[in-house]
């Protein structure tokens, strides 16, 4: 089974990510937002890989504020958004936002999930990194996290971290913060591949943006729209398989149709 046929197995719908962003700024100028009137949010993981979309999201709509982390997490918070809301063109008195959230995987041209190749190294690489070595730290039950981080985490039917020190923790932090949070959404006994851990993580980056946009936004004067699924990096260049499109406008939900 090659890429392609991995590719329809595993995701509903996916698009070239250049075709996915033109996409997704021609229905949202429809409902108002323009490379003029908006700003644009990215958070992707900073794999070098990843960043493609950021380019494509820049050639269309300015230079967008970078919210990224490893494995694309929401780790900015309510301070980081806050930042970028500020940086937004004010016209007809209000702010306009789009955040385009995703994680990312591969798939190698035999179809191998998690799998690809890079510049000037010999072999195979893995992508998402960050997810496959928590993916390996499930299987062997050796996930570990700070001492003073898990206090939230006490669900005896979700995944429960074995405690390190604070300078374990302080020396690997977003890798630490990424484990305890998606310890959160994974049931106990439960070994996610890496394909469901990425599917997991996406809904965990978007339900943390739109935590945070629910705390900050005040519908009244700003409009928003919130892109997220999944980047695949493929032998063929890159794509997206989305997953939530939407924009809020006068604090009414419209979702997107690509």
């Amino acid at each position: 089974m090659g890429f392609g046929d991995v590719l329809k197995r595993c995701f509903d719908r996916v698009f070239t990510e250049v075709d996915f962003v033109e996409k997704t700024y021609t229905e949202l100028n429809k409902l108002g937002f323009n490379a003029d009137n908006s700003i644009a949010c990215v958070g992707i993981c900073r794999d070098e890989i990843s960043q493609a979309l950021t380019e494509s999201v820049n050639k269309k709509w300015g230079y967008a504020f970078n919210l990224s982390s490893l494995a694309g997490m929401f780790f900015a918070g309510k301070t980081g958004l806050l930042a970028a809301m500020h940086h937004s063109p004010i016209v007809d008195g209000k702010e306009r936002y789009v955040f385009y959230v995703m994680p990312h995987i591969a798939i190698d041209n035999e179809g191998r999930i998690g799998v690809c190749k890079r510049q000037g190294r010999e072999g195979d690489s893995i992508a998402c990194g960050a997810l496959n070595a928590f993916q390996k730290e499930i299987m062997i039950k050796e996930v570990s996290v700070s001492v003073n981080s898990v206090s939230d985490n006490k669900s005896k039917d979700k995944l429960t971290p074995t405690l390190i020190t604070d300078t374990a923790f302080n020396d690997d932090i977003e890798y630490s913060l990424i484990k305890i949070r998606l310890s959160k959404e994974i049931p106990s006994g439960n070994v996610p591949d890496l394909l469901e851990l990425t599917k997991i993580t996406q809904k965990a980056i978007q339900a943390d943006l739109e935590s945070a946009l629910k705390a900050t936004v005040d519908t009244n004067k700003s409009d928003y729209a919130v892109i997220s699924g999944i980047q695949i990096h493929g032998h063929d260049g890159n794509h997206v398989s989305p997953v939530s499109c939407y924009a809020v406008l006068n604090g009414l939900r419209n979702e997107i149709k690509l």
